[in-house]
């Protein structure tokens, strides 16, 4: 339904545009330049675009069609601009064949390759895309005509290096990968705070010796702190949970009560809510005679348990690839925890 409202939005929209052109171009001309083949392209662009998300096998480079389409119309907006300003045009014509590379590099890093191929093909074609993005971003800031605008373009190079080193530690799960991909809001903060201080700040006080060595100095520091601080976080299990549990002589049925823990178990694998399976089977232990120390003890894997966090900017097939190894790290401590339980004598499936 999204991608019919959206086809049949652009169609009345550009039909609107195509109608006050042919019927006002005379007028519009003295004050806008437009050019109407353009406009068409665009239109057939996007309908593309709209097409495409309707296989589950070519919506992954739908993204293509909409980068040149973006192409088109920065080139439409800056030559209507350059009518009150002409330098944009000369601007826009020393910068578009990069601009047209940056934006299909960045379609490309947004590409979500089929499920079925190996992993590491859209970890390692992700990462290419960022570096060739801000390797043409900082080819097209740097023509630019601003006093900064070299050092703008390095940064922004820099911001998609590290968000493309951080993209790598999909490749393995071992621990320094996890502490990369944990420190990506970290990092690319830190790209940014520095590129300004380097950028606009220091040059402001580059004579006051001390006050620049007490920048640097600090931010080193600090930086090294965080960093360590969360490579060591990261092989420790979180323990900050605690169960509050009350002894309580429920009634249920059988069939009820099993009906509770199916439930939860699958609330549990599903969506991640440990709260409801650890309140079941409290409860259910406690009717069963178990002690506090003895159901703490068996709910130790539950209450220990938590997802893997998203990274700062995930991307579509690492947001699915997290919620898979999640699925199946739940999976695997619900059936460790049922594993116990029959070991001491308890079954619930």
């Amino acid at each position: 339904m999204r991608r019919f409202a959206g086809i049949i939005a652009i169609t009345i929209f550009f039909s609107s545009v195509y109608f006050a052109i042919s019927y006002y171009g005379n007028t519009l001309n003295k004050f806008l330049t437009i050019n109407v083949e353009e406009i068409a392209i665009v239109y057939f662009l996007l309908l593309t675009y709209f097409i495409l998300d309707f296989n589950k096998y070519t919506k992954c480079v739908k993204s293509i069609p909409m980068a040149v389409a973006m192409y088109f119309i920065f080139k439409i907006v800056l030559l209507i601009l350059s009518n009150f300003e002409p330098v944009l045009f000369v601007v826009f014509k020393n910068i578009e064949f990069d601009l047209l590379l940056l934006l299909l590099a960045l379609a490309v890093a947004r590409i979500e390759l089929p499920e079925g191929i190996k992993a590491y093909y859209q970890v390692f074609l992700t990462s290419i895309a960022l570096i060739l993005a801000g390797f043409f971003g900082y080819q097209l800031i740097s023509k630019i005509p601003f006093d900064k605008a070299n050092e703008l373009g390095f940064a922004f190079l820099a911001f998609l290096v590290i968000l493309a080193i951080t993209t790598l530690s999909n490749l393995s799960t071992n621990e320094f990968a996890v502490w990369l991909g944990k420190s990506r809001a970290f990092l690319l903060s830190f790209t940014v705070l520095l590129s300004g201080y380097y950028i606009f700040i220091r040059p402001l006080i580059l004579e006051r010796t001390g006050l620049v060595n007490f920048f640097e100095w600090t931010a080193i520091v600090l930086a090294f702190i965080k960093l360590s601080s969360g490579f060591k976080s990261s092989l420790k299990i979180d323990e900050t949970e605690y169960i509050k549990m009350h002894r309580q002589r429920l009634s249920y049925t059988r069939d009820e009560l099993f009906e509770r823990i199916s439930n939860a178990k699958r609330e549990f694998v599903e969506n991640g809510v440990k709260s409801l399976l650890i309140a079941t089977m409290s409860r259910f232990l406690f009717d069963l005679g178990w002690s506090e120390d003895k159901v703490a003890k068996a709910l130790t894997l539950i209450v220990r348990y938590e997802d893997e966090k998203y990274p700062a900017l995930p991307f579509k097939w690492e947001v699915k690839r997290i919620d898979q190894r999640n699925r199946r790290r739940r999976e695997k401590v619900l059936k460790e925890f049922i594993e116990y339980l029959k070991t001491e004598g308890v079954r619930i499936g």
